[in-house]
C-alpha cells in the first residue's frame, strides 16, 4: 500500500492517506475535529477528492481522534453520498468507545459501517463492494 500524506502541506500533520488500487485508508491524526479547524479541512480534502473520482472505497481511521463536532459528522454522510453515487463505499474503524455511542446517537452507524479494526473494515468494504 502507497502512504502518502495528503498533497496540501498545511494538512499533512491532520491526515495520510495510504493507496492500494481502488483503495484508500485515511489516517486521522488530528485528535480533534472541530469546526474551522481540522474538521473543515480534512473533511474538504476527501469530498473534494470523492468528487473528483480520486477516491472509490475509502476506509477512514478514527483510531487517534478523541473529539469530532457535528460539522465533521455531517460531513461524513456527504462523503458517503458521493462515494455511493460513484459505485464506491465508506467504512469507519478505530472508533474509541465514547465515538462511537456519538455515531450511534446519530444514526451515522446504519448509515455506513463501522468496523473494531482495519482488518474487519478491510475485509468487509471487500466484500460487500
Amino acid at each position: 500500500m502507497a502512504s502518502t500524506s495528503a498533497d496540501d502541506p498545511g494538512i499533512a500533520d491532520e491526515l495520510v492517506l495510504e493507496r492500494d488500487y481502488d483503495l484508500t485508508v485515511a489516517r486521522i491524526l488530528a485528535p480533534r475535529l472541530y469546526a474551522g479547524e481540522s474538521a473543515d479541512r480534512v473533511g474538504s480534502l476527501l469530498l473534494e477528492r470523492a468528487r473528483k473520482g480520486q477516491l472509490r472505497k475509502l476506509l477512514v481511521d478514527f483510531s487517534r481522534v478523541d473529539v469530532v463536532s457535528s460539522t465533521f459528522l455531517g460531513t461524513l454522510a456527504v462523503l458517503h453520498q458521493a462515494l455511493r453515487k460513484q459505485g464506491g463505499a465508506l467504512r469507519i474503524f478505530g472508533l474509541h468507545e465514547s465515538l462511537e455511542r456519538v455515531f450511534e446517537v446519530a444514526h451515522l452507524s446504519d448509515l455506513f459501517g463501522i468496523d473494531p479494526d482495519e482488518e474487519t473494515a478491510h475485509f468487509e468494504i471487500q466484500r460487500t463492494n
